[in-house]
């Protein structure tokens, strides 16, 4: 890793531009163009090394689910209701509530939308914050048209009337509320 040097007032990055605080350009007409350039180089800088950071993980002081956040959606047409945070998983070109079991294709809504309405499907692998997991706990979802189905669970449920209902594994707890999930998890 690069040694972190200052560019500027409040602003450090470990990319080292080789360049000074301000042009060292003496002409009176020049200066202005160059420190425009400065300027912008620096402001790319800065933008570069906010997504460096996002991909490689951010700092020792965020936590999990900042560090490691979806990075890949994609925006598909809603075959039902659905809000921020249901599991989905797409059936016939839409997306719909509950873990997919043949595919093995599961994401997690990013938005909220109707019926015909766009929502963005986020891929994993990413980590979510939910809470009631414990670290090591496998994280379950039921499958599309299942009882429950939309919801994480922290153990497979039993369903009252149901001998067997279908459930699929989709992630892991990695530290207590924080999990990781997986658009193929194939744990259990």
């Amino acid at each position: 890793m690069a040694e972190t040097t200052k560019a500027g007032k409040g602003y450090r990055s470990p990319v080292n531009l080789k360049l000074p605080q301000v042009p060292t350009v003496q002409d009176e007409v020049l200066f202005p163009e160059f420190l425009q350039i400065y300027n912008a180089c620096h402001a790319l800088n800065a933008y570069v090394d906010s997504i460096r950071e996002y991909l490689e993980g951010g700092t020792a002081d965020d936590k999990p689910s900042d560090s490691m956040q979806f990075i890949r959606s994609m925006w598909l047409t809603a075959g039902e209701a659905l809000a921020v945070g249901n599991v989905v998983s797409i059936k016939n070109g839409k997306v719909w509530k509950g873990a997919a079991f043949n595919s093995k294709f599961t994401g997690l809504a990013l938005s909220d939308a109707e019926p015909g309405e766009k929502v963005r499907f986020g891929v994993g692998p990413a980590v979510v914050e939910v809470t009631g997991f414990k670290a090591d706990q496998l994280v379950w979802a039921p499958a599309r048209g299942e009882v429950g189905a939309g919801q994480m669970f922290n153990e497979k449920i039993e369903i009252e009337g149901e001998s067997d209902p279908l459930q699929v594994v989709i992630g892991f707890c990695i530290e207590d509320n924080f999990v990781i999930l997986f658009s193929n998890f194939v744990g259990a």
